[in-house]
């Protein structure tokens, strides 16, 4: 079976640094850059055990370019995931419909049950709409002792017969908004019709969210959600419940990764990204 998750983990070498396996120190690499170590620890995966999708889930933060790196100062995670799979679309799912152009969700989410048609397999999947996370019965549990309020979930239904395992789809609306970062390429797109808009950044150490401070300073509760104008909602949390995550050693597909928390003059507010009509969305 490809795409398995790795727990692993990583020390600093004097010529650079070294990432192993955590159940097989045996596996590893190193090399002067830590992207590139991981590539070739990947690779080394694909050869000995035959997974050529492998994905690594580290055991600490990973090391951030010096220019980087005050933005990684606040201890501030957000929830990531390895499985993707499809759900339903329908208008009554939010507040005024859907856009019949790039088919984004409008307003708010409503109480209407979502329907996956898709079997998850993993404790943490993201919709392939790209819009919320949906969470098993499993990891919920964690996040209720940990202080999430249950009114942030909503159960789903599948479409699929003899899935028992339950799964709650992260429905609880934002109360910040993401921005980007200057200096780091962006691609996306916004429509031309609602005018929702899609970006992604990301930095070599995977972190793909960006705060600004300013907002990040109003919120006084371990858990909340970012939007990313509209479109997808990111669960974000302290380290103290990352670290929870991390040693819920009975999880599957529960990952993680550090959030950059932005000063003025590092955020882009608003991205420039390409402007789509009907001709560029899919049908489906």
């Amino acid at each position: 079976m490809e795409g398995n998750i790795y727990k692993c983990s990583w020390e600093k070498k004097n010529s650079g640094y070294r990432i192993f396996l955590l159940a097989n120190k045996k596996i590893d690499a190193t090399g002067r850059d830590f992207s590139t170590t991981k590539d070739d620890l990947c690779d080394k995966i694909c050869g000995l055990l035959g997974d050529a999708e492998a994905v690594l889930d580290f055991d600490k933060a990973q090391p951030v370019e010096s220019k980087f790196k005050k933005w990684f100062n606040d201890d501030c995670f957000c929830m990531s995931a390895n499985q993707i799979i499809k759900s339903e679309r329908s208008p009554s799912l939010y507040e005024f419909g859907i856009c019949d152009c790039c088919k984004s969700g409008l307003g708010n989410r409503t109480n209407v049950v979502r329907k996956i048609m898709e079997k998850p397999t993993l404790d943490v999947c993201i919709l392939r709409s790209l819009e919320t996370y949906i969470f098993s019965e499993k990891i919920v549990g964690l996040f209720m002792q940990l202080g999430m309020e249950e009114k942030w979930l909503l159960p789903v239904e599948f479409s699929l017969p003899g899935i028992r395992r339950k799964y709650f789809e992260l429905v609880q609306e934002p109360i910040i908004q993401q921005v980007g970062a200057k200096d780091v390429h962006v691609h996306g797109w916004q429509c031309q019709k609602c005018k929702t808009k899609s970006f992604v950044q990301s930095l070599k150490n995977e972190c793909g969210t960006f705060l600004l401070r300013k907002d990040f300073k109003t919120i006084n509760s371990s858990f909340f959600v970012a939007g990313k104008s509209g479109i997808f909602k990111e669960l974000v949390f302290s380290k103290t419940i990352n670290d929870a995550i991390k040693k819920a050693t009975y999880l599957k597909g529960a990952l993680t990764e550090p959030v950059a928390i932005l000063d003025n003059e590092d955020a882009d507010i608003s991205p420039c990204v390409s402007i789509y009509g009907y001709k560029d969305f899919s049908p489906s």
